[in-house]
């Protein structure tokens, strides 16, 4: 996968909290979400806009990535931003939080060919909603170790939530021809 850095960010130490803009037209900080991941410090919010992101995501910090359902400057995005994997036989999932306190909220997270999953949550205290999971095999997938994770206001379309751990929070979702739509192991 190509570079996608569309201009130099060079974060502030004073900042408490910092705003790194992703938009697929070039008009944010970047044009690929995971360089700005790469690029953030915890704490960060990742606001991503309009358009279609063909990547696979691996959050590895404490991070909110919003979607923006709205074009940052002169391309024709509208809606929810889009994250569809680059490569359709894959097999792998579109996004996996390896940290803590992450959230990621507004989203269109589409499958195509063998993609995996939507999310795949390693990592505790996160929350996901306001999202749109389509042709996944599962939505979203919290595993063993994770914990403390709140699931709400989603809506799954062909896509499943499975569970391996305890203390979570699924709540409000919409989930329609989802074959089990919710499996607890």
């Amino acid at each position: 996968m190509p570079s996608g850095i569309a201009k130099t960010v060079t974060p502030s130490s004073d900042l408490k909290s910092l705003v790194l803009t992703v938009d697929d037209d070039g008009d944010g900080d970047f044009i690929h979400i995971q360089d700005a991941i790469d690029n953030a410090t915890a704490g960060t919010t990742i606001e991503v806009y309009s358009g279609e992101y063909r990547e696979n995501i691996t959050c590895d910090k404490q991070l909110t990535l919003q979607g923006i359902p709205m074009e940052l400057g002169n391309g024709s995005g509208i809606g929810k931003p889009i994250i569809v994997t680059y490569d359709p036989g894959c097999n792998i999932n579109l996004i996996t939080l390896h940290a803590d306190d992450c959230t990621i909220t507004t989203f269109h997270i589409k499958g195509e060919g063998s993609c995996l999953g939507g999310v795949e949550v390693e990592s505790c205290n996160n929350s996901i909603f306001f999202n749109d999971f389509e042709h996944l095999n599962f939505g979203i997938c919290i595993y063993l170790d994770a914990s403390n994770t709140s699931v709400f206001s989603n809506t799954f379309t062909e896509a499943n939530i499975v569970m391996y751990s305890d203390n979570n929070k699924i709540f409000e979702n919409y989930l329609s021809n989802s074959g089990y739509a919710i499996s607890i192991a």
